[in-house]
């Protein structure tokens, strides 16, 4: 479960449709429905009634969408705080470097290390 297949399932549910919420998140209709079917997949539930007028809520769907509301809210909240702390548009003195990379250390070289055929 993804916090990305959340926020499609919580817009799907708010708008009632699959079109207005695509639109809502700058995605394709396709790769919304995608997303909610994997996530109904990995529960083994149906989280929406697919109907010729739009769609609507399981029981499931709507605790689901109860849920992850909260949970929703918290993330854009730290998103929000984060953003808050930068100065000028990057992270302040008093953060950590990125995971990965150590101050004063060289970038790590991005040649591509894959094997094609017939080399060893």
């Amino acid at each position: 479960m993804e916090l990305r297949q959340l926020q499609y399932l919580a817009a799907v549910a708010r708008h009632r449709s699959f079109t207005r919420a695509a639109d809502e998140l700058y995605v394709t209709q396709p790769a919304l429905s995608q997303q909610v079917r994997r996530l109904e997949e990995e529960l083994g539930v149906a989280l929406l009634l697919r109907l010729p007028s739009g769609v609507e809520l399981t029981a499931a769907g709507a605790e689901l969408v109860a849920r992850a509301e909260p949970i929703l809210a918290r993330v854009d909240d730290a998103r929000v705080a984060m953003e808050s702390t930068r100065v000028g548009g990057a992270a302040s003195p008093a953060s950590p470097p990125r995971p990965g990379r150590h101050r004063g250390s060289p970038p790590r070289s991005r040649r591509s290390t894959r094997c094609t055929r017939g080399s060893a």
